[in-house]
């Protein structure tokens, strides 16, 4: 309670307004620490998220922020959200060569520097090189060198070796045994995987082919 003094000299009681409850109404009911989310952490894990309910005040603040969250995509469909890295906005590579844009460093977003790119080719090159030597089969190492294959394609970097990249990943791709028919073998995949492999060994071909019409030769 605080006392406030007017200029007639009468005290007037100005109660502290009461700080809302931020937590949900079953973390609240039952004493538990909430993350404010929703569903909550708590609620998601006892298999109540149904249950995960909060004030009037507080659905309107949950509700506002999602809302917030998804206009951005709706009022600019064309322009990506903050939190995409510019290096997540790279375009496909060109069907022929005809299509190549005229500068090395241009893509739809405009122009990167040169040196910023050359920044990220050595780092890329770097890491990939180190996943060659530790899984140079596997599905995030098959993955990232098609990206590294993109990027190469996009900023016209170091060309000459595009076609022993493509060539090379055609081949790790043989030994992880993208191009088998998995009822043949002992290897059973889920749906969702085989289809990621499925697409994977169709954009690996398409790689190859790329660098194979580049270079005016057969592809692998």
């Amino acid at each position: 309670m605080s006392d406030v003094r007017p200029a007639s000299g009468a005290r007037v009681s100005r109660r502290r307004r009461e700080r809302p409850i931020v937590v949900c109404q079953e973390c609240h009911r039952r004493k538990l620490k909430c993350n404010k989310q929703q569903p909550c952490d708590r609620c998601s894990k006892h298999s109540t998220p149904l249950k995960c309910t909060y004030a009037p005040d507080i659905e309107g603040r949950h509700r506002v922020l999602s809302e917030n969250a998804h206009s951005h995509s709706r009022d600019e469909p064309d322009k990506a959200p903050s939190y995409i890295s510019g290096a997540a906005r790279l375009g496909s590579p060109p069907i022929t060569p005809a299509m190549e844009s005229p500068g090395p460093t241009a893509d739809a977003y405009g122009s990167l520097p040169h040196a910023r790119v050359m920044a990220w080719w050595h780092l890329i090159q770097a890491w990939q090189s180190v996943a060659l030597r530790s899984d140079p089969y596997g599905i995030a190492t098959l993955q990232t060198c098609c990206l590294v294959i993109f990027m190469r394609h996009i900023y016209n970097l170091d060309a000459t070796a595009s076609l022993h990249s493509s060539n090379a990943l055609v081949r790790n791709a043989m030994i992880a045994g993208l191009h088998r028919d998995p009822a043949l073998t002992d290897y059973l995949p889920s749906p969702d995987d085989l289809k990621l492999r499925q697409h994977l060994w169709y954009t690996i071909l398409e790689l190859d082919l790329q660098s194979s019409m580049d270079d005016g030769i057969q592809p692998s």
